[in-house]
């Protein structure tokens, strides 16, 4: 044997050593699981976390929607409650202020009121409710008469924590509500 072919011998038997010290070694790392669990959470975390950032968005807009809707109905009833508070649309009257009250919590609310009338026999002719009652188109006899609705219409802002794509960060929550004044 020369000199080449005993030193490769001599490797090669030595690198099997090795082999055969760090392979059961190995197999044990192979086989532990523990590390596993951290590496799922470490992955899956922030997965979670942007749903549940995007649930509580989602959860924030529909209150905020809820109390817009709320703000319009307080508004437009305390407009109904009779004629007097029906004629009360100015941007600082008694519906816009009700409305405001309401949804204090809501930033940017703001609200305008307003008023129409009708014939109660045909509903879709509307005119100016300041109409003297003896130039009303209505028949002022018999079962015709004068019908006043009220409209309040709210909006607010609403501003999501994150910003997601597509859908842009800042929102205009509208809500309308009618109802027939009392005569």
């Amino acid at each position: 044997m020369n000199q080449n072919q005993t030193r490769q011998t001599s490797s090669s038997s030595s690198s099997l050593e090795q082999r055969r010290r760090w392979f059961p070694l190995l197999r044990a790392l192979a086989r532990d699981d523990g590390g596993q669990s951290i590496v799922e959470l470490a992955i899956t975390a922030p997965l979670l976390i942007l749903l549940l950032a995007g649930a509580i968005d989602v959860g924030r807009y529909m209150y905020q929607g809820i109390e817009v809707g709320n703000a319009a109905r307080a508004g437009v009833q305390y407009g109904a409650q009779s004629l007097v508070t029906a004629a009360d649309t100015s941007p600082t009257g008694g519906m816009v202020n009700a409305a405001k009250a309401d949804a204090k919590e809501i930033p940017g609310l703001t609200a305008t009121a307003s008023n129409s009338c009708s014939c109660y026999s045909s509903p879709s002719t509307t005119f100016a409710c300041t109409v003297p009652i003896a130039t009303m188109p209505c028949n002022t006899t018999g079962t015709d008469h004068r019908v006043v609705l009220v409209q309040v219409v709210a909006s607010g802002t609403f501003n999501s924590f994150l910003r997601y794509p597509g859908i842009p960060s800042t929102l205009t929550i509208t809500r309308t509500a009618i109802q027939q004044a009392t005569p």
